[in-house]
């Protein structure tokens, strides 16, 4: 009777186990593969690494930090940049 039971508790959890593992798998065949993320991982870095020795070049970090203000002069197709 007790070696009945171990078996039905233990059914019990590998059912749970493989609906989980079904449910994951299915979400991960949705989206992207990883050699596909890996690809756009390394493109960011990239393109960042590139940006940062590019002397013209402000982080993101950089531009928030600054307070732009657009003022017109009499000319309203002419605009002065003034950081604050």
């Amino acid at each position: 009777m007790c070696v009945q039971v171990y078996f039905v508790m233990l059914n019990f959890l590998l059912a749970i186990i493989v609906d989980a593992f079904s449910e994951v798998k299915e979400q991960t065949q949705e989206g992207a593969h990883v050699p596909i993320e890996l690809l756009h991982l390394f493109k960011d870095k990239w393109q960042s690494l590139r940006n940062a020795l590019n002397s013209k070049y402000i982080s993101d970090s950089k531009v928030g930090g600054i307070d732009i203000r657009c003022v017109s002069l009499s000319n309203s197709s002419q605009r002065k940049l003034y950081p604050s």
